[in-house]
């Protein structure tokens, strides 16, 4: 995944894939907190392994959801859970904000129930990152950022491989991938990835 590693807080499935499809298609906006939750055990494990000095303040980049999409929803689902999961964070003491470094530069066609070599030629050049400055790569102090790209669910991995590769070639760093759930088949979830 574009020497990103991927890490998801539970599997894809029954309750849990009940919970965010209501989330993202049946209007159950008030599920952000809970599944942000989940997400923000995510972003804290990711941000232990990689900041072993401690303190370093933490960017979410939620992977954006498409313009159609959010005509559709009312809202971005991704974006809403990456502020939920920062605001909990920020509550526990840590330094985390949401950035939204990425947009779609064209349209994209509606994932579900395509196979992963279609979804990774559906999302091939749909998304686009701002270059980076040096300076925005630490803080005034020197200390790097740890940097997370957000989704809400890893299925093939095509949307988050995409998101990464984006924001690589423009010059950011990046420290992972964090999600609420990934299907089994493609990524074992948080519980079993070290």
């Amino acid at each position: 995944m574009a020497g990103v590693t991927p890490y998801a807080g539970m599997d894809y499935g029954g309750l849990v894939r009940r919970l965010v499809v209501a989330y993202k298609d049946s209007g159950r906006a008030d599920l952000a907190e809970p599944l942000g939750r989940t997400l923000a055990v995510v972003v804290e494990h990711i941000v232990d392994r990689s900041d072993a000095a401690g303190g370093r303040p933490t960017e979410l980049v939620p992977v954006p959801s498409s313009r159609v999409s959010v005509r559709r929803r009312g809202r971005d689902p991704v974006a809403d859970l990456a502020c939920a999961a920062a605001r909990l964070l920020r509550r526990r003491g840590r330094d985390v904000r949401v950035v939204r470094r990425l947009g779609h530069r064209r349209s994209v066609r509606d994932q579900a129930g395509l196979s992963a070599a279609e979804r990774a030629a559906n999302l091939h050049g749909a998304l686009r990152a701002g270059s980076v400055a040096p300076a925005q790569l630490r803080l005034a102090d020197g200390r790097p950022v740890v940097r997370l790209v957000v989704d809400d669910v890893l299925t093939t991995g095509a949307t988050a491989d995409e998101a990464a590769r984006v924001l690589l070639v423009a010059g950011w760093r990046l420290h992972g991938v964090a999600t609420v759930a990934a299907t089994r088949r493609h990524h074992q979830p948080l519980a079993t990835n070290g």
